[in-house]
C-alpha cells in the first residue's frame, strides 16, 4: 500500500508501482474502438504510460492534451493514456479535443491493470479508480523510472517549478533497491526488507515481475509459523 494525496487529503492505493528494472506486467485493455490491446502489441516500442482517474477531471484532461502535444516529437515511442473511463467517454473526449497522437486505453471491466500495478485507490471519493502516475518503459518492457503523485508534489509543486519544463527523468524514482525471487525463504526476505528499510518488495518469477509483497503480509505469514 502506498499513500498519496487527493485534494490535500491522504489516500491509500492498493500497492506499489512496478520497481525500476523489473518487467512491466502484461495487460489487456480496451481501445476506443472496443478492440483489445495487449502489452505485446507495442513490442519494440518505448512506452510512456499516462495513468489517471478520469478524463472528466480537469488535471487528467490537461495531462492527455499535454502528452498529445509532445507525443509527435518522441521517436519510436507510444503514449498510452490509461483510465477506468468507458471507451465511449475516451473516444468522445479525444474527438472533441482533436487528439490523435496518444492511444487511450480503458481498464473499465475489472480494473486489473490498476490492481496489478498497485494503482487502485482504496479509499476516498474516487476509490476504485486509478491514482495519477506516469510509468516510462523501454523497448524491452522494463520500467526505467516511475513518476508518482508524491514525486510531482515534492519535486515540482512544493518547489514551485514549471511542470511544462520538467522532464520525467529529472523527478522519477530510480534505481531499484530490492527484488526477491518467488522461491526465496520468507525469513530471508524479511531480513532484507528490514535492512533496506522498505515496506514493499517486488517478487519475480522466471525474472518477470509476479507480485508485490508487503511488510504486513510478511508479518502475518511469519506469525502463523
Amino acid at each position: 500500500m502506498a499513500s498519496i494525496t487527493l485534494g490535500g487529503n491522504p489516500i491509500n492505493t492498493s500497492g506499489e508501482l512496478p520497481k525500476v528494472g523489473t518487467k512491466l506486467p502484461g495487460f489487456k485493455l480496451v481501445k476506443t474502438d472496443l478492440s483489445v490491446a495487449t502489452l505485446g502489441d507495442f513490442f519494440g516500442k518505448k512506452l510512456v504510460l499516462n495513468i489517471f482517474p478520469s478524463v472528466d477531471t480537469g488535471t487528467c484532461a490537461a495531462s492527455v492534451r499535454k502528452f498529445n502535444e509532445s507525443a509527435s516529437n518522441l521517436k519510436n515511442t507510444n503514449v498510452l493514456c490509461i483510465s477506468r473511463d468507458l471507451p465511449f467517454a475516451q473516444k468522445r473526449f479525444c474527438g472533441a479535443e482533436g487528439l490523435e497522437n496518444v492511444i487511450n486505453l480503458s481498464d473499465f471491466s475489472e480494473g486489473s491493470f490498476g490492481k496489478v500495478n498497485g494503482l487502485e485507490m482504496t479509499n476516498g471519493p474516487l476509490a476504485g479508480l486509478h491514482s495519477r502516475a506516469i510509468i516510462v518503459v523501454d523497448e524491452n518492457e522494463h520500467p526505467v523510472g516511475i513518476v508518482s503523485t508524491t514525486d510531482i508534489n515534492n519535486k515540482v509543486v512544493a518547489e514551485n517549478k514549471d511542470a511544462s519544463k520538467i522532464k520525467a527523468e529529472e523527478i522519477m524514482t530510480s534505481p531499484i533497491y530490492l527484488v526477491c525471487d518467488i522461491n526465496e525463504d520468507v525469513n530471508e526476505i524479511f531480513k532484507k526488507m528490514v535492512h533496506h528499510e522498505t515496506f514493499f518488495v517486488p517478487i519475480t518469477k522466471e525474472k518477470k515481475l509476479y507480485a508485490v509483497l508487503t511488510y504486513g503480509e510478511l508479518l502475518n505469514c511469519l506469525k502463523k509459523e
